[in-house]
Parts: structure tokens; sequence; C-alpha cells
């Protein structure tokens, strides 16, 4: 039966502080046609504020629930119950393991269609991490039985859910998108005319085991005899910078690798990068990798969940296992050699992310709301 009029829509996520999730989660709230969609937005787990950028004025209803410690989950759920009945949405879709918990079990009350977002392959490491226990053994497995609908932003996470038995009539393949109007291609660093070119890498992300950092680190201490000019910045911030650090220190490559902190805008950073590096150990769709391929950067990358399907190696970037500092050590080798190698996988890398840009995404989700509310 097809719905008249257009669709509520109530978009949950714990925060709109964060990593990748939080920051395609906003680009498809924003950017959702209103002349289809009614749409209000939900934070399970906030801390209190907006960023700077964030306009409430662009929401029908805007609801912070606020989290004060481990504890708060009835009540939270009882304020995000209040939130449902204010909203009266048509459908909920929600971001993030504890955001789609809380769905889930408000479904049964509310009696809304459900829609929950699996961000990560399900035989990535991050759901083998003991900290992730509870998401793995209970909380994902019962959001994944109830729900009317799981997006997946990674083709290794849908056929990770085919394996589990879920039919494709409940599943929904939408990868991450990009902004391409406003990611120009960049132009070659500036230091690229200087008599002792110093190449230049760049990794971004949180500071944590999941990234890798540590084997891109000692990747660097090897390169560094054959390419004593070197360097690599590290954007971001975390839990393991004085890990980090003291690797750093102790490998003493300290005037060669930097850790430069929270950086607002990745295109600053990228001005100045010969070859961006994405060391990680498990993601699901890195928004840093895409807007190092919108700005035309050669990249190294290791072969992992999402990532494949952005880079195919030796066509628009280098691959190499992650976990392996000597392959990733190889690889930026024949990057920095290569320059004509370097030049047309920046290329093809450009090409190829046009196509994830949110011109051809945000019309994928209204697609499936659409059907979602037509048979709810």
């Amino acid at each position: 039966m097809k719905r008249e009029g257009r669709i509520r829509l109530l978009l949950m996520i714990n925060s709109v502080f964060g990593g990748g999730a939080e920051k395609q989660f906003l680009a498809l709230a924003t950017r959702l046609d209103r002349s289809s969609f009614d749409v209000s937005i939900c934070l399970t787990a906030d801390r209190g504020a907006y960023p700077k950028t964030f306009k409430t004025g662009d929401f029908n209803h805007c609801v912070m629930v606020r989290k004060s410690s481990r504890y708060d989950f009835p009540r939270i759920l009882q304020e995000v119950r209040t939130a449902i009945g204010l909203v009266q949405p048509d459908i909920v879709h929600s971001w993030l393991p504890y955001s789609d918990l809380i769905n889930i079990v408000l479904r049964r009350h509310a009696g809304h269609t459900t829609a929950i977002s699996v961000r990560n392959a399900l035989k990535s490491r991050h759901y083998q991490d003991p900290a992730n226990r509870f998401i793995s053994r209970f909380a994902l497995p019962y959001t994944l039985k109830r729900a009317d609908c799981v997006f997946v932003n990674s083709s290794c996470g849908y056929t990770d859910l085919q394996r589990m038995g879920r039919t494709e009539d409940r599943l929904c393949y939408i990868p991450n998108g990009i902004d391409c109007a406003v990611a120009p291609p960049l132009p070659n660093p500036p230091h690229r005319g200087r008599l002792v070119a110093e190449t230049q890498l760049l990794a971004a992300g949180r500071l944590v085991p999941q990234k890798g950092f540590t084997n891109l680190i000692h990747a660097v201490k090897l390169l560094l005899p054959a390419h004593p000019h070197l360097r690599l910045r590290i954007v971001g911030e975390g839990s393991e910078r004085r890990a980090l650090q003291r690797t750093i220190d102790t490998l003493g490559i300290g005037g060669h690798v930097s850790l430069d902190g929270y950086c607002d805008g990745m295109r600053y950073a990228l001005c100045e990068a010969d070859i961006f590096v994405l060391p990680s150990l498990f993601e699901g769709m890195p928004n840093t990798l895409m807007e190092a391929m919108a700005a035309a950067r050669p990249i190294v990358a290791t072969s992992v969940d999402g990532v494949l399907d952005l880079i195919t190696d030796g066509e628009n970037g280098l691959l190499a296992p992650p976990g392996d500092g000597q392959s990733l050590a190889a690889a930026i080798d024949r990057l920095i050699v290569d320059t004509e190698l370097a030049r047309r996988l920046a290329d093809h890398a450009r090409e190829t992310i046009s196509t994830f840009d949110f011109a051809n995404i945000v019309p994928q989700y209204e697609a499936r709301y659409r059907k979602l509310a037509d048979h709810g």
C-alpha cells in the first residue's frame, strides 16, 4: 500500500560528535528531500551541546538525551520513548549499536518501522575486541533479528549478514558518501619544487589501536635509510597518544614523525601531503580515505573491510595486509620512487570517488525509506 504525504522519519544516533558514522549521519540528515520527508533527530547519549555548524532549524524536532553513567539505560529508554511519542515517526533509523538497541527495544511499545545500521563487517576485529563483547554476543544478534531493515556501508558487511541468513529484502547496502563539489582535487604540494624534496606522508584518525598507527611508525623507521627526508604527520587525538609518542621516541625518529592533534578540516592537512596512508586494522568505510581520494592524493591503505569497496590494488591505490609494517613500507616506497605511478593512481582515485557523491548516495536512502513506509 503506497503511503500518502510526507514520511515522518526519526534519525537516531548516540551523539553528533565523534568519528565517521556521525559525519555520515549529519550529512544524510541535512540532505534528505524535505518535500518528501519530515526529518527529526534524537541523540541518545549526548554531551549536551551541538557542533557549531549544526542547525536545529533544519529538523522538525531535535531531542537530546543526556547520558551520565552506564546505569542510565532505563531513564534513557523512557526519554527516547517520549521523543518517539512526540514525533510519531513512520520510520526510526538508528545508527551505532547503542542507539540500535534502544530503537529495537522501543519498537514493541511504539509500533514504528525500524531500521538499523551496521558500520563494520561482522568478522572484523571490531566485534572480536573484548571491549565489544556485549555488542557482539547480545546487542547485535538481538537487533539484527528484529529490525525491519539493516543498512550496511560495506560489501563485506553485506556478505557477512547474508551468510548469517538475513534475507536480501531486509538488507540494504549503501556506501558512505562525500560532497565532491566542496572537495575538488588539490594541486601538488608546494615543497615539490625544492632541490631536495621532502616527502610528506599523512595519516589521520582517532589515536586508538584500531587505526594501526604503530605499524605505520615502524614502517617509517624502515624507510628512513633510503629516504632520509621522509616525514610523517598523524592528525587526530585519542587514548593512544602517549603510547605512540613513546614508540616514536624509542625508535629515535622524533624528527620525522609528529602527532599533530585534532585537525579541523582534512583538506588543510592534505594540501601538504604527498601520500596519504591508512594503516587501519579494520574499518567500515573510512571518511578520511574518501577525502584523500577526492583530493587526488596517492594512497596506500590496508586491505580491510570497506577499504576494498574503494581501493583496487594497482588501479587507484596500493594495498598492504593489515598489521604488516614491512608490506606497508614497501608500498610507500613504490610511490616515493615511481612518481608516475603515484600520479596515475591519484587521478584514478579521484575518478572512483566521484561515484560516491552524496548526490548519488542520498537518493538511495530516500528510495529505501519510501519502500519501508509503503510496506510498514
